[in-house]
C-alpha cells in the first residue's frame, strides 16, 4: 500500500484549484442537466428515472470528491470521520453509475420491464461485491482505501477491482447497443 510522503501532499494541496474548477465545471453542468431535463417535458418512464439518477448520483460525486481533497491530511477526528465517508461515497459512486447507465441502455432500447428485471439481477452481482468490499474496508481492512493516523488517503490493494466493475458495465452497454443494432433494433 503506498503512502503520501509530505512532499506529495503538498502536490495534492497545490492543486486545489485544479481540482475546484475540474470538479466545479462537472456540478454546474450536471445541474444545468438536470434543470433542462425538469423543464422539458418528460413522460416520467424507466429510462428517464435512470438518467435523472445518474445524474443526481454524478453531482454528489463530484461535490464528495472535492471535499475529500480538501480535508486529505487535515488533523483532528472529525476530518478523519469525514474523510472514511467521503471515501466511501467515492468508491461506491462509479459503479452506480455504472450499474444504472446498463439498465438505462436496455431499458432505451428494449423497453421491456421484464428484460430489465432479469437483466438488473446479473447486473447486480460486481455492484453487491464491490459493496461487500466497501463495507469490508470500513471495518478497518485498507482493501480499498485507507486513512492514515495523520488522516492522508491511500487506496487499497483491492482498489482495482471497483475499475474492473466499472469497465465491465461500460463493455457491457456498448455490447447490449451492438447487439441491437446487429438484431436490426433502431438504437437512438
Amino acid at each position: 500500500m503506498k503512502v503520501f510522503n509530505h512532499k506529495e501532499t503538498e502536490f495534492i494541496m497545490i492543486n486545489i484549484p485544479e481540482i475546484l474548477v475540474a470538479n466545479g465545471t462537472g456540478a454546474f453542468l450536471v445541474i444545468f442537466l438536470l434543470l433542462y431535463r425538469i423543464r422539458i417535458a418528460q413522460t416520467n418512464q424507466f429510462d428517464e428515472k435512470a438518467y435523472n439518477f445518474m445524474l443526481i448520483v454524478t453531482f454528489i460525486a463530484t461535490i464528495n470528491e472535492t471535499l475529500s481533497f480538501i480535508i486529505d491530511a487535515r488533523p483532528g477526528f472529525i476530518f478523519h470521520i469525514l474523510q472514511y465517508i467521503s471515501n466511501t461515497i467515492s468508491s461506491a459512486s462509479s459503479g452506480i453509475i455504472g450499474y444504472c447507465w446498463c439498465l438505462f441502455v436496455e431499458y432505451h432500447i428494449h423497453r421491456n420491464f421484464k428484460r430489465i428485471k432479469k437483466k438488473s439481477r446479473i447486473l447486480a452481482v460486481p455492484l453487491i461485491i464491490a459493496t461487500i468490499l466497501i463495507f469490508i474496508n470500513l471495518l478497518g481492512t485498507g482493501i480499498i482505501f485507507d486513512i492514515s493516523k495523520e488522516n492522508v488517503y491511500t487506496r487499497g490493494p483491492m482498489n482495482f477491482i471497483l475499475y474492473i466493475f466499472v469497465f465491465v458495465y461500460y463493455i457491457e452497454s456498448i455490447y447490449t447497443v451492438q447487439k441491437a443494432k446487429n438484431d436490426s433494433i433502431l438504437v437512438e
